[in-house]
């Protein structure tokens, strides 16, 4: 979900396609990518657009023949304001009770605090690290543990700003969720028969082998340390 001025959904759309690739490019072949509006303005996400969204998804999900066709949802964005939050607290615990992964970004405001709709239930926040292996220096912390992919192995993108009038290493904490997008696809492929809600990948990334638990500042982190996750 994103796209506006500055093609931010692309950006997450390609780390997203450059980890799959990575990862297993002949077992994801077949996942497509669905990109929806929410970036209204430089500010972030209009909590309109987002209940938009997740109630399209609702409605398409909702059809027996559709039921299965969505998996995840990347939300590589925080709304503006918290107006409307409670109403997206209620669409995101029905869609994760249908089975749908959702990841969204803390936020890049060096807040204390995470963006909705990364700090609400039923959601994985995703947060980025530095190649200190520190937090990204923007990157907004919380109570909830987040999770991130060390950076030896963040495939990143590089990508046209127009603003600077050249090609950049783009990075922040929209971008690492299209990478643990990648991960997450991997899992579903997977693990087929696996109970797909965000309790079971949450126990996966938490026992994995190549996934550490640290703490960074204030941070519970987990961080996935290589490029194919094993089961310990």
């Amino acid at each position: 979900m994103g796209n506006e001025l500055i093609p931010h959904g692309s950006w997450v759309a390609q780390s997203m396609a450059n980890t799959m690739q990575a990862i297993n490019p002949v077992a994801l072949r077949n996942w497509s990518l669905l990109s929806m509006r929410i970036i209204d303005s430089e500010k972030g996400a209009h909590p309109a657009s987002v209940i938009a969204a997740l109630m399209w998804i609702d409605e398409i999900t909702s059809d027996p023949e559709h039921k299965n066709q969505i998996k995840i949802i990347a939300i590589p964005a925080g709304t503006f304001s918290e107006y409307a939050s409670d109403q997206i607290q209620v669409l995101l615990t029905k869609l994760s009770q249908k089975g749908i992964l959702i990841f969204a970004s803390v936020g890049n405001d060096r807040a204390d605090h995470m963006t909705i709709p990364a700090r609400l239930n039923d959601v994985i926040s995703v947060t980025r690290l530095s190649k200190s292996n520190e937090l990204y220096e923007y990157a907004n912390t919380g109570e909830k543990w987040t999770l991130g992919l060390n950076p030896d192995i963040s495939v990143g993108v590089t990508v046209w700003n127009p603003f600077r009038n050249t090609m950049v290493n783009s990075g922040g904490t929209s971008l690492s969720v299209g990478e643990v997008t990648a991960y997450a696809a991997y899992w579903v492929n997977t693990f087929p028969n696996q109970t797909r809600d965000i309790n079971a990948f949450s126990q996966w990334i938490k026992s994995s082998c190549n996934s550490q638990h640290t703490m960074i500042k204030t941070q519970q982190v987990y961080v996935i340390r290589s490029i194919i996750s094993r089961a310990c």
